[in-house]
């Protein structure tokens, strides 16, 4: 079991967002171990990454929002996007 502690910080300019985030686990003693990860991702406009596939000749284009199969909404957090060439 963890515990998990973070903190986000958005880059508007350049679309960046930037993850810091502490765990602390216990292991087999009972004491607590901490670590920490740092992630950085870009994020995209969908209409980039459509003009992107279309230009390169990926004609066969779906996507689908929140980890399902279902059409992305205007509040999806996340969109999957399947392209076939």
């Amino acid at each position: 079991m963890y515990t998990i502690f973070g903190k986000i910080f958005f880059q508007d300019k350049e679309n960046i967002a930037e993850f810091y985030i502490t765990f602390f686990t216990k292991d087999v003693d009972g004491k607590y171990i901490r670590f920490e990860e740092e992630h950085m991702e870009r994020a995209y406009y969908i209409e980039e990454i459509l003009q992107l596939l279309k230009t390169s000749n990926f004609n066969e284009i779906h996507l689908y929002g929140d980890l399902s199969f279902e059409k992305p909404q205007e509040k999806s957090e996340r969109i999957t996007i399947i392209a076939m060439a």
